[in-house]
């Protein structure tokens, strides 16, 4: 079927598609972003906030050469060391959620273009909402990282404290 022949979108059918595929695209957009970018920031963050929390902390405790305390130090070492494994497996089930969703949301795009080039002869033009959607991307893109690097980063959300007072009471507890 040429373009000449093909029936023009409704409305809704029109806001259907673009609403799919810019779902679509922010899913992709919001997904790697935090597998490749957060995660690895949050665990940098967290794993400096312990070290410095720890080296803190150990100023202020009173260790007796009391084997109970020593255990607790023990426990505390072994529950820290290394990934956690229900964690780890969590956080992969939550990917392949994640990619799940990703190709489902793609299917449905893909068979509503099908269905209404079948069924009613109309043709969508991928090109052009795949340029809007892109383009509308780009801009909150700019708009986010200009928000997240004036005011996300330098958002406190604890004291820095927080860490040393924890451990410190743990182990004099």
């Amino acid at each position: 079927m040429s373009k000449n022949n093909c029936k023009i979108l409704t409305n809704y059918e029109d806001i259907a598609i673009h609403t799919i595929f810019h779902v679509l695209i922010l899913i992709i957009v919001l997904t790697a972003f935090f597998f490749i970018i957060v995660d690895s920031l949050e665990k940098k963050a967290l794993s400096n906030q312990v070290i410095n929390g720890i080296n803190n902390g150990i100023k202020n405790i009173k260790i007796d050469k009391n084997k109970n305390v020593y255990d607790k130090l023990l426990k505390l070492e072994l529950l820290y060391k290394g990934p956690n494994a229900v964690n780890t497996a969590y956080n992969n089930m939550l990917f392949i959620v994640c990619i799940s969703t990703i190709v489902s949301i793609f299917m449905v795009f893909v068979t509503l273009i099908i269905t209404l080039k079948i069924s009613s002869g109309k043709c969508v033009n991928v090109f052009d909402i795949i340029i809007e959607n892109m383009l509308l991307f780009i801009c909150i893109g700019i708009v986010e990282y200009l928000f997240f690097i004036r005011i996300g980063v330098k958002y406190v959300p604890v004291k820095p404290s927080y860490m040393s007072e924890l451990i410190n009471n743990t182990l004099n507890n």
